[in-house]
């Protein structure tokens, strides 16, 4: 779906099905590789991880960027959940400097990798992350590990924790807000 007037259009690429279509130029995109990327509940980077489907998924994520026909700094990368781990993993390794990344309610993947494979382009990219105390799908613990782990790197990372379960809440939703009103 694109909204947002001349000046401010954003473009939402829904992961409802197996099959997604991009929002600006209609393309279809394949099958979502990397089902099963969330397999385990441990720490980064412990576990079993599709990287694989993870790599494939990036690149889906990069096709759909350069098809949008804008700036990569005026996109921002959001996900949720699996979706926040592939913009995570997309949006770091980015070679153009992106306007910033949402990873909601997520984990950093392939996360030993991260260091030597970012962009330089997105070392200090602003990243929204937020994630529910009571989240049974990818617990606290590890959504935590992820924002150290990115601390550490030198991220720009915006840490946000709610009184919920593995969804979105009011307040999340006022903070994403704030945050793109800041960075777009």
């Amino acid at each position: 779906e694109l909204g947002g007037g001349r000046d401010q259009q954003y473009c939402q690429v829904a992961e409802g099905g197996p099959r997604a279509q991009g929002a600006r130029t209609g393309e279809t995109v394949a099958p979502r590789p990397g089902q099963g990327e969330i397999e385990d509940h441990g720490v980064v980077g412990v576990g079993r991880e599709d990287e694989q489907g993870l790599r494939a998924s990036q690149k889906l994520v990069e096709e759909l960027i350069r098809a949008q026909g804008l700036p990569a700094e005026k996109i921002v990368l959001a996900g949720f959940s699996q979706g926040g781990a592939i913009v995570l993993q997309s949006g770091l390794r980015y070679p153009e400097r992106l306007a910033g990344i949402m990873a909601l309610s997520c984990y950093l993947p392939i996360a030993s990798t991260v260091a030597a494979e970012r962009a330089d382009a997105n070392k200090t990219a602003p990243i929204f992350m937020a994630h529910g105390r009571y989240d049974d799908i990818i617990p606290i613990d590890r959504a935590q590990a992820s924002r150290d782990a990115l601390l550490q790197m030198g991220c720009k990372v915006e840490w946000h924790e709610y009184t919920m379960p593995h969804s979105v809440c009011p307040q999340e939703i006022a903070d994403i807000s704030a945050f793109l009103s800041r960075i777009i």
